[in-house]
């Protein structure tokens, strides 16, 4: 301030006054995401400010969480953390001096530490080589909380072929089985495995071979041998002369299980059907 005095000169006069923040008014969750997964740091950071909205430092924070994960702050040197262990949407609230901040967040589950392997078949599988079943692959977390997860696969003795359902979404798999004999199915992602036991069967007879010298005389009288197979070329037992074979060589018979045939004409087509 400035004061003219009567002899005409000027006299200045100042005082420093220091603002402080006002009280705290509100409290802001700003900038805090909304969904989690569990196992990843969530920070929880409260900032205060007065109705002027000026910054205000809070001696000391109140927590709590609404929700299925239960004592899910936890508060350490460096800051305070929100660890749920169960999946489902939670409520943080902060309050301090009466004043309250919440936020909303979607937790999912973690990372997978084992996997579970089903099927729509149920737990006891059979199936018939060159045959398909659903599969789905549901991941572990830490804590047991479930979620369908992708996978790599391995296939004992190389008995099929998996891959990816074209509905379903993640974690939907269709299995082809091939050979005969008891599979392992492996499912892996990451450290987390899991595995799945199918017993194959032999097919039913799906198409025969014809087993006859590559060459002979006309005249001659051959014999050949007739062979089954399932869907997957596996073998299937067979009575021989049950078959019947068609064919403009000559004339075929079969007797106690052996095929003959008198080669009376040219030519090179024979057509099996059973």
């Amino acid at each position: 301030a400035e004061h003219l005095t009567q002899e005409g000169s000027v006299v200045n006069s100042s005082r420093d006054i220091t603002v402080e923040p006002g009280r705290l008014a509100t409290i802001s969750l700003e900038g805090h995401a909304s969904e989690m997964s569990i196992g990843v740091v969530y920070l929880i950071e409260p900032q205060g400010f007065d109705s002027g909205g000026n910054p205000v430092e809070v001696d000391a924070w109140n927590y709590s969480v609404i929700g299925p994960s239960e004592d899910a702050v936890a508060v350490y040197p460096d800051g305070t953390v929100f660890e749920p262990d169960v999946t489902g949407l939670h409520k943080i609230r902060v309050s301090a001096a009466g004043r309250v901040s919440e936020i909303n967040v979607e937790v999912f589950a973690g990372v997978p530490v084992s996997l579970i392997v089903t099927s729509t078949e149920g737990e006891a599988l059979v199936l018939v080589t060159g045959y398909s079943i659903s599969l789905e692959v549901i991941g572990l977390d830490y804590y047991g909380n479930e979620d369908p997860s992708d996978a790599n696969w391995t296939i004992s003795a190389g008995y099929g072929t998996v891959v990816e359902a074209s509905s379903g979404g993640v974690g939907h798999y269709v299995y082809t089985a091939d050979g005969i004999g008891y599979v392992e199915l492996t499912a892996i992602h990451g450290e987390a495995v899991g595995t799945l036991i199918v017993e194959v069967l032999p097919g039913e007879l799906d198409h025969l071979e014809v087993i006859l010298p590559d060459r002979a005389a006309q005249g001659e009288t051959v014999e050949f041998e007739l062979r089954g197979f399932d869907l997957s070329e596996n073998e299937v037992s067979i009575h021989p002369c049950a078959a019947t074979i068609v064919t403009d060589l000559g004339e075929a018979n079969c007797k106690d299980g052996i095929w003959s045939l008198k080669l009376e004409e040219e030519g090179d087509q024979m057509i099996v059907r059973a």
